[in-house]
């Protein structure tokens, strides 16, 4: 039996780019953090939008949106998710019927305190990788972040890689 030799693997104009390296990152962090929350049911998502209800009570599904980047029709799924599970309450305002105030629920803090304990092992991992670099590794992906909000809400293509 002859073994099938396939030539080293080369990245290309990929091996260099910033884009192609983050885009993976992110993708093996999610799967280890979805890994970590797969007998509880929901995902990474669901513990960062209970989280910033948590720390951000009262406020609304938009600021929600807007705060964590992700779309807004996204996050109502993700509020009404949250919502049926008993883990976060909405109250109508008096003054806009439709809008809702977002606060978590006790079953919902209990509950995030579970998910967040599973993402710290994933949280750990990085810290041990980047050590005394984590710093300026945040300040380099908050920069980035800065930037290309900036960019995508001024040049109007909406696109910004």
């Amino acid at each position: 039996m002859t073994l099938l030799r396939l030539p080293p693997t080369q990245l290309g104009r990929f091996a260099d780019s910033v884009c192609f390296h983050l885009r993976r990152a992110h993708e093996l962090t999610q799967q280890q953090a979805s890994a970590a929350l797969a007998d509880i049911g929901l995902l990474p998502i669901h513990a960062e939008v209970l989280g910033f209800i948590n720390d951000n009570p009262g406020t609304i599904p938009s600021v929600v949106a807007d705060s964590l980047g992700r779309d807004r029709s996204s996050v109502t799924g993700i509020l009404r998710t949250l919502f049926d599970q008993g883990l976060i309450d909405r109250t109508r305002t008096i003054r806009d019927r439709r809008a809702a105030l977002l606060a978590i629920t006790p079953a919902g803090a209990a509950l995030l305190q579970r998910m967040l304990d599973r993402i710290n092992t994933s949280e750990a991992t990085l810290d041990r990788i980047l050590g005394q670099d984590k710093p300026a590794f945040l300040d380099q992906l908050r920069r980035i972040t800065v930037a290309l909000t900036v960019e995508d809400s001024s040049d109007g293509r909406g696109d910004v890689l």
